[in-house]
């Protein structure tokens, strides 16, 4: 392992989590849910992976 790589995953995940609360701060589910699953087919695009196909069961 090449000690010159000092990855601070903790404050990295962090910053993460901070910047998506404040996108999503008072968004209903439902966008909530659209925002992820953007996100999860972009990294599926980028690293040339095919995407689940992800479907939420409607109650009636």
């Amino acid at each position: 392992m090449n000690s010159d790589i000092n990855i601070k995953t903790l404050e990295m995940t962090r910053r993460i989590r901070d910047a998506n609360y404040e996108k999503l701060s008072g968004k209903p589910p439902h966008e909530r849910i659209s925002f992820y699953r953007e996100k999860a087919q972009r990294l599926y695009n980028k690293i040339g992976g095919k995407f689940p196909i992800l479907t939420a069961a409607k109650a009636e």
